[in-house]
């Protein structure tokens, strides 16, 4: 499965979550894993308000290398605003919705893992495909 990965998916991967069990499930069926450049800043600021640094490091570096990773330039601020006025999203959200409608556009297979209900209700109102196990 080719597949987009937003935050909330990634740290269920790390921590033990209501959706741990889904998150590794998606992660054993993907062959490609896409996301925003933005996802190891969030990654890393979201583990480091709960575990001790040492804990989560030696797990998250290897999730990162494995991601084939999305830009957003300046240039495209603009679509991703109108983009975003439709769903009124967190910012970081917006830039995941944008950078997964971009991706679907080249793959209209690939799926959203994802486990924030907002940005996967966004997402299916795009037209977009939502993982569910």
């Amino acid at each position: 499965m080719r597949a987009y990965w937003d935050t909330s998916a990634l740290l269920a991967l790390l921590f033990d979550e209501p959706h741990t069990a889904r998150a590794r499930t998606a992660r054993a069926l993907c062959t490609e894993i896409h996301s925003w450049s933005w996802l190891g800043i969030e990654a890393e600021a979201g583990a480091s308000r709960r575990e001790p640094f040492e804990i989560w490091r030696a797990s998250l570096d290897p999730l990162l290398r494995a991601v084939r990773w999305l830009e957003i330039s300046p240039s495209e601020h603009s679509s991703l605003l109108v983009l975003n006025r439709r769903h009124r999203l967190r910012a970081a959200n917006a830039g995941h919705l944008y950078c997964f409608s971009r991706l679907s556009l080249v793959h209209p297979q690939a799926q959203l893992v994802c486990f924030d209900a907002e940005l996967c209700a966004a997402a299916r109102a795009e037209k977009l495909r939502v993982w569910s196990p």
